[in-house]
């Protein structure tokens, strides 16, 4: 354990995984260890006070987007700031100050509120663990609201395309890819796209090829099989779709329990949106786990 000025460090003799609580609780490293070389597996980008398009961060209490920032929770239309095009995008809470809780050698508990512009209050549960060969990351949402609420909770990682060599080969166990529109809006339509099939064979994506929700199979996973290791991006039960986005830098791979504009299809009656609801004494948890493994 490392405590720097604006981020911690937490490691183990694996891996090291460095935190920034005051923008996000933004992972901004994630270093492996393997005979005496050190692979930095997120792209960098610490001097950008925005920490644009690097490391990894938290979506909540929405993953990606929501179309023209409608949230309709009980008839009643409440609007959330759009940020991307007709889209308010990526949750609320990647620039909020995270408060530490609790810190050990290899382990760091965080927590957040949620606060306006969203409609309910509640807290965020953060616990970002090292155990031996994987990450694992716990996100838990919580109310005191007497008002049953939907939320979704999501990873936005930026892998780096290539570690050393060749461009990492992206696998998914996706059942099939969400379909939406040249407008980024999803039909609620479950298609095996060329893209999905391709996918779950393995591709070595080009920048800017995929920009895909896939819902996946029943314990399903995403896979980046760089030359020097493959990295396993898995979950619990409640995540239920894997965002594959990709740039000339990065492959987005983002673990979500819930699809693209989630909540308004779910409220159009679009089943296996993943959409949860949450209220007092009834918190939502989701977790996800990085594991990795060497080429012999």
């Amino acid at each position: 354990m490392e405590i720097k000025s604006d981020s911690i460090i937490i490691s183990n003799d694996y891996s090291s995984v460095e935190i920034v609580p005051k923008l996000g609780a933004h992972l901004v490293s994630f270093k492996i260890f393997y005979k005496n070389i050190e692979y930095e597996l997120l792209v960098q980008n610490k001097y950008n006070s925005f920490l644009q398009e690097s490391g990894s961060f938290i979506m909540a209490p929405w993953v990606n987007r929501i179309l023209n920032g409608e949230l309709n929770v009980m008839d009643k239309i409440y609007y959330l700031p759009i940020n991307s095009s007709n889209y308010a995008i990526h949750g609320l809470v990647k620039n909020q100050t995270w408060n530490v809780k609790n810190l050990t050698k290899n382990r760091i508990l965080l927590e957040t509120n949620l606060s306006k512009p969203w409609p309910f209050s509640g807290k965020i549960k953060y616990l970002c663990s090292l155990k031996e060969l994987a990450l694992v990351q716990t996100i838990t949402i919580e109310t005191e609201d007497k008002v049953e609420f939907p939320v979704a909770i999501g990873w936005h990682p930026w892998f780096k395309r290539s570690l050393n060599q060749q461009s990492g080969l992206v696998k998914v166990d996706a059942l099939g890819e969400w379909e939406s529109n040249s407008n980024m809006q999803p039909s609620g339509k479950i298609i095996n796209s060329n893209l999905c099939k391709k996918i779950r064979s393995g591709i070595r994506l080009e920048p800017f090829e995929s920009d895909s929700c896939f819902l996946l199979k029943e314990n399903g996973s995403g896979y980046i099989s760089w030359p020097e290791l493959t990295l396993g991006i898995s979950g619990d039960p409640t995540i239920t779709n894997m965002m594959v986005y990709t740039t000339d830098k990065a492959i987005c791979l983002e673990p979500q329990t819930s699809t693209v504009n989630a909540f308004q299809l779910h409220n159009n009656g679009v089943e296996k949106t993943g959409t949860c609801y949450i209220s007092k004494n009834n918190p939502f948890s989701s977790t996800t786990s990085w594991a990795w493994k060497f080429h012999e």
